[in-house]
């Protein structure tokens, strides 16, 4: 298992651009989201990786965030990739 992963220079949700699709990234910014929280910030880069992570903090650490941007991500990629099987 790895050490803790310290924080991106760049805490900026922006940052995650080219990782996450631009759909998202306008849905973070309309929710009033600027800047990752620092469980955030340590994680995403990598659970969007694929990389498989824990995590253990406090309430209201950003954790859920975190979870729902790889979810949506996950699902908006599935959803895609069935569609384009079904056209074929």
């Amino acid at each position: 298992m790895e050490s803790v992963v310290e924080s991106p220079d760049d805490n900026s949700f922006s940052s995650l651009k080219g990782k996450v699709s631009d759909l998202t990234l306008k849905a973070i910014a309309e929710m009033g989201f600027e800047k990752m929280t620092p469980i955030q910030a340590k994680t995403l880069p990598h659970i969007l990786e694929g990389r498989d992570t824990v995590v253990s903090a406090k309430t209201g650490s950003g954790k859920t965030l975190a979870f729902l941007i790889l979810a949506v991500e996950r699902m908006k990629y599935l959803t895609f990739s069935q569609e384009m099987e079904l056209e074929s």
